[in-house]
């Protein structure tokens, strides 16, 4: 979330959901201990029932996937990545 945070500029081009199995409420408290201020374009969603996480098919945490104007995924992370690599399909 912090190399999010200090490479805003190259995220601003995209829609960006976030979501979690927490509570909203340990969300909110996370990313007000790591001093994160989200974006207009950021999501934050509290998957209390883990509905979207199976819908995903979420292996592993963190996961991040990338859809081109579409809706067709481009590219699927499992697990860390590093900032570069997200940015790297962030204009596909």
């Amino acid at each position: 979330m912090v190399e999010i945070q200090l490479h805003q500029d190259a995220f601003s081009i995209c829609q960006m959901v976030f979501f979690s199995p927490v509570p909203a409420s340990e969300m909110i408290s996370f990313l007000a201990d790591i001093a994160f201020s989200p974006l207009s374009n950021m999501l934050f969603l509290a998957d209390d029932d883990e509905d979207l996480t199976k819908k995903m098919e979420v292996k592993t945490s963190p996961s991040s996937y990338i859809y081109n104007r579409e809706a067709l995924l481009i590219k699927r992370f499992d697990g860390p990545v590093k900032i570069e690599s997200l940015i790297k399909y962030l204009s596909e």
